[in-house]
């Protein structure tokens, strides 16, 4: 998928004027320049890929192109990118009466994006002088512009009119109300900005499950959404989970924010705890599971198994492709060994 978002960016460098859209290699370098230099933040390739992709490609008007943006990545791959752009959206997009806000399914996690922004704000001494500190908000009293942090948990969210919405982990939303609430209140905007960084979840009937569809065929060409920003950060399907080969696909900052020895460590604990499988799938290579459940013993645990004394040569496997329906007749003479075999066939899937 990856592949297919670069090559997109690439089509519209050639093509995107047809549509009546540029981009701006100026306003790229002034971003990553106020990024790095206000907010401390040099930025990893992929990130600089994303947020100059956000602010450069602009309409006919000179407003941003894209209105939102879906990036779908790892755990831990360096999400105070959320914070800086939140930050530059308080002081310099020139937007008076700017409301930004961090959004999560928990307020406490909505604060983590808020108050690394807080923290960048108080450590450059121009920044500081600039921006006022609250309990709960950030605050540029010249243009009455605002930055807090918010969650699911708020009751009403009516009248809010957001510039730019800072959306973390939507695999743990339990549904789009807030979504819609928040969105809903961007009409009033000319150039809104609604950023979406998320990890894989587990459950494919929910809310995020549906957008990452809506991502997916955007890359893939069947839906047509020229205003949408999609970047999605996950291993194929074909791809061998175990080769470190493959990671590097899902987890862009990797030896950056996250070690390989990290990584060795997990896949290495799903071998001795198959059920956390699931987990090394959806946080570590950014896959959509199925269900918790993983896998109940490892194949090569159950190939252990050969040596009993009517079938010597036979794995379980083989037992239970081979020999599903001659256990009962083989085994009549030992009860109990039966029993043993058919409960043990019974544990295969589809069995």
């Amino acid at each position: 998928m990856l592949r297919r978002a670069c090559q997109r960016h690439l089509d519209d460098l050639e093509t995107a004027h047809e549509r009546g859209y540029f981009y701006d290699p100026v306003a790229a370098r002034n971003l990553a320049t106020w990024l790095e230099v206000f907010c401390g933040l040099k930025l990893i390739p992929w990130q600089l890929w994303i947020v100059t992709s956000l602010f450069a490609w602009k309409k006919p008007s000179g407003a941003r192109r894209f209105d939102n943006a879906w990036v779908s990545v790892a755990k831990k791959q360096g999400k105070s990118l959320l914070a800086a752009v939140g930050l530059f959206g308080l002081i310099a997009d020139g937007e008076r009466n700017a409301e930004i806000y961090s959004v999560a399914c928990k307020k406490e996690q909505a604060r983590i994006i808020w108050e690394d922004a807080m923290r960048m704000s108080q450590q450059h001494p121009e920044l500081k002088e600039h921006v006022r500190k609250y309990a709960h908000a950030l605050a540029v009293e010249d243009s009455f512009s605002t930055f807090k942090p918010l969650s699911s948990d708020v009751s009403s969210m009516d009248g809010l009119r957001p510039q730019m919405i800072l959306c973390d982990e939507l695999h743990e939303w339990e549904n789009r109300a807030l979504w819609a609430k928040l969105v809903k209140g961007c009409v009033s905007r000319t150039q809104p900005v609604v950023l979406a960084i998320t990890t894989a979840g587990e459950n494919r009937e929910s809310f995020c499950y549906t957008k990452h569809e809506v991502a997916t065929r955007i890359l893939t060409g069947v839906f047509d959404a020229p205003e949408t920003f999609v970047a999605i950060y996950s291993l194929d399907a074909e791809d061998d989970y175990r080769s470190e080969n493959t990671w590097l696909k899902a987890n862009p900052s990797l030896g950056i924010t996250v070690q390989i020895s990290s990584m060795r460590k997990g896949l290495a604990e799903t071998e001795q705890d198959p059920g956390s499988l699931n987990e090394f799938l959806s946080y570590n290579c950014n896959l959509w599971v199925a269900h918790r459940a993983g896998r109940s013993i490892p194949a090569d645990k159950w190939d252990l198994c050969r040596g009993w004394p009517m079938l010597p040569d036979a794995g379980a496997k083989e037992l239970l492709v081979n020999c599903r329906g001659k256990l009962r007749v083989r085994l009549q003479g030992d009860s109990e060994m039966g029993r043993l075999f058919v409960w043990e066939c019974r544990a295969f899937p589809g069995s």
